[in-house]
């Protein structure tokens, strides 16, 4: 046990004694009794010497088998001793500056082995000054050969504590003590002793003992934000007596202790950190917890309220510090984009980002979207992981249907209204919305959650503009995007045969590269061609690649003529003239071509050439299409399908998108004259690209003003596009 020193020195004033005659010792100068404490080493003892317990963990739960929310807590025991603890109510008391006052009960022996009688009890000792302490009558020392014996209690209140002279053992005294309810009100109950002595004008050491424990609850290692807002320890003994030769004996009446810190929590706390108040910290009787003994905490978080508890076991030593550190584990989070911008009335293709933290090993999450209005008839949009995507949607297509000619099934290309996933970290999202071509704004909620635990969740509204309608035509009510109008490039680019087999037919070669560039509408633009590979005896040997030059493009030049009035004819045109160019899909679809030869069947049926002896040449010019020019974007308003064929040895897939599919296109030069005032944006018409262009070669182009006049500037400056959709 910790113990502390209490010395009885001569007294400082002198006062009549009142004693009983028969035990009254003769006042004396210099013989009067009083108190000066002072703080020694602590006494050696059995209970100080023991070593602290090891941590032990426990963890505490919910009630609620639905929630799955847990608390990480670790108890320590320690000595009273501590020297980070400071004088106080909530903490032992380890100076003197902790003792104000005491209660002093004193045994009259008038001979070494006689019977002790009372000489005083029940008396208040106060502080009379520094380091002075005094009972308010004052007694003397007996004569030589008589000797007094002290017991004094530190913390004893009228309410809580009954003191009463020992029947079984003279000269001791017994405490009978119940634990307060309030933290506030529960002392730190200290008991001196001493042996018979008469030592006038010498100190009379007390060694003052810890009769109680102490508990109280510390930040653990993790801590998430919120507040704890109570901590409760019930099944707790709090009645018991304490006899100088048997210690305490706990009675079994049981109650719970309740405190309520309020306190708050940033998640960053240093571990170690009391969490209530020290005036909250619990003053309890030792004790073997019994099967009922548990320990609650409510913590309440930015999403709901939690009661996690845990059975306690174990016992609470005499002298000692038992901590409980309390570390709530980081909730799982979930954060959606903040800023949800309003969304075109096109077919809009909407890659917000999912976060998830702190969610527990194997635990789910799930992704909704809806429309309130109508969820079923009009909407099945959908929500898939970045690594799910096709790889058209990842270039800009709303891909909507999947044709399987080769299984004869049809699926869905965008997923569906509901998407689950696991793990924490961020997720790129896919939100496929289809086009809004009414009058009214439409309303979508988009939430995420965790499986199991709803209350864990973010919710977020977007908004879809209908078209600006004029007439029957609707243009796009949002578009702020800045791009070249195109056909204005130099660049060619060449992608090699990979096959490697040298037996490799000249002929199984030759048609696979056509029927690539046949698959992917590219006959204006694409061409096969031969180099020269290696030679074997006699014969030389020649692989093909194809040739993807851009510059053909850019003339125009085809039996059309551009109209001045109907955006729709020139972008189908366009579309006609130019394929998948139009959104740079050729390429991606080239390069996603798989074959099917044993060993290489997740390899590339083509690679860029690099120029290097045997391989195809290597790219040339600077000037290539983007991933977004003016007929891409207005194209990439419009909703593709995918269709999956068997090809001589390998499977094929496609976007398939054809002139008649397009509701959304370019406008003409002429139809800028009828943009409504109501888009919603600051992009003018003067600044933007129409679809009438120059059928001449070179750097020739036009966008156009609102009025329809119009200027040439060169294909591969920046401008604003519009889309305008077509009659209903």
């Amino acid at each position: 046990m910790n113990r502390f020193k209490l010395i009885l020195l001569p007294a400082v004033l002198v006062f009549a004694s009142c004693a009983d005659e028969g035990n009254e010792p003769a006042p004396a100068a210099g013989r009067e009794i009083s108190f000066n404490f002072t703080q020694d080493a602590p006494a050696a003892s059995r209970a100080h010497d023991d070593a602290p317990l090891a941590p032990r963990p426990f963890t505490l739960v919910s009630d609620d088998a639905a929630d799955t929310t847990t608390l990480q807590a670790w108890m320590t025991v320690d000595d009273m001793s501590a020297p980070a603890m400071r004088p106080s109510r909530g903490l032992p008391v380890t100076g003197a500056d902790g003792i104000t006052g005491f209660k002093a009960y004193s045994f009259y022996y008038s001979a070494a082995d006689a019977v002790p009688t009372v000489f005083f009890a029940d008396e208040d000792v106060t502080r009379a000054g520094t380091n002075l302490y005094q009972t308010s009558q004052k007694y003397f020392w007996p004569d030589a050969g008589k000797n007094l014996s002290f017991r004094a209690l530190v913390g004893a209140t009228d309410a809580s504590t009954k003191v009463t002279l020992s029947a079984t053992a003279p000269g001791e005294i017994d405490i009978d003590y119940t634990v307060p309810a309030q933290a506030a009100d529960q002392p730190d109950l200290m008991l001196a002793r001493t042996a018979p002595l008469n030592t006038p004008g010498t100190p009379v050491p007390l060694s003052f003992t810890h009769l109680c424990t102490q508990v109280k609850f510390v930040i653990g290692s993790q801590m998430q934000p919120g507040t704890i807002k109570s901590i409760t320890l019930s099944g707790i003994k709090s009645h018991g007596v304490y006899a100088a030769t048997d210690g305490w004996t706990v009675t079994d009446t049981e109650r719970e202790f309740t405190i309520t810190p309020g306190r708050a929590t940033t998640g960053t706390e240093t571990p170690g950190t009391l969490i209530p108040a020290e005036e909250l910290t619990l003053m309890m009787l030792p004790q073997t917890l019994s099967p009922t003994a548990r320990l609650t905490v409510e913590f309440q978080n930015k999403y709901k309220t939690y009661t996690m508890s845990a059975p306690l076991t174990g016992s609470w030593t005499m002298g000692k510090v038992t901590a409980y550190s309390i570390g709530i584990s980081p909730k799982p989070e979930i954060t959606l984009d903040e800023v949800i911008p309003e969304q075109d009335a096109t077919y809009v293709v909407w890659k917000p980002t999912v976060t998830i933290k702190n969610a527990p090993e194997g635990t789910q999450w799930r992704v909704n979207i809806a429309v309130a209005d109508n969820p079923h008839a009009t909407l099945r949009p959908s929500v898939q992981l970045a690594a799910e995507v096709n790889e058209f949607a990842k270039n800009g297509f709303w891909t909507d249907i999947t044709y399987d000619e080769i299984n004869n099934t049809q699926t869905s290309a965008r997923g569906d209204v509901t998407y689950t996933g696991t793990g924490n970290g961020s997720f790129p999202l896919y939100v496929y919305l289809p086009e809004n071509a009414s009058t009214a704004n439409r309303t979508y909620t988009m939430t995420v959650s965790l499986v199991g635990d709803e209350n864990v969740r973010e919710t977020r509204t977007i908004t879809q503009l209908p078209p600006a309608w004029s007439g029957d035509a609707g243009w796009e009510q949002i578009q702020d995007l800045r791009v070249p109008f195109g056909f204005d490039w130099d660049y060619v680019v060449c992608y090699g045969y990979t096959y490697t087999n040298t037996l490799l037919q000249t002929n199984a070669n030759r048609n696979f590269c056509n029927k690539v560039i046949e698959k992917g509408g590219a006959t204006n633009y694409a061409t096969l061609k031969e180099h020269y590979y290696d030679r074997v005896g006699l014969s030389d040997r020649y692989r093909y690649y194809i040739e993807v030059d851009y510059g053909k493009l850019n003339a125009m030049n085809f039996d059309y003529e551009f109209s001045n009035s109907d955006g729709l004819k020139n972008t189908e045109a366009i579309l006609d003239y130019a394929g998948f160019v139009a959104t740079r899909s050729f390429q991606t679809y080239i390069e996603a071509v798989k074959k099917s030869e044993t060993g290489h069947e997740q390899e590339s049926a083509f690679r860029m050439g690099n120029g290097t002896t045997g391989e195809a040449p290597a790219p040339t010019g600077n000037r290539q299409p983007g991933e977004n020019n003016a007929v891409s974007e207005c194209l990439k308003k419009n909703r593709y399908n995918l269709r999956i064929t068997q090809g001589e040895n390998n499977k094929v897939t496609k976007p398939e998108f054809s002139s008649d599919g397009i509701v959304w296109y370019l406008p003409a030069s002429g139809q800028f004259g009828s943009l409504p005032a109501t888009v919603k944006d600051a992009i003018v018409p003067a600044d933007c690209w129409s679809s009438t262009v120059v059928k001449a070669a070179g750097t020739d182009g036009r966008y156009y003003t609102k009025s329809g006049a119009g200027a040439d500037v060169w294909r591969l400056e920046t401008k604003g596009v519009r889309a305008v959709r077509k009659p209903l």
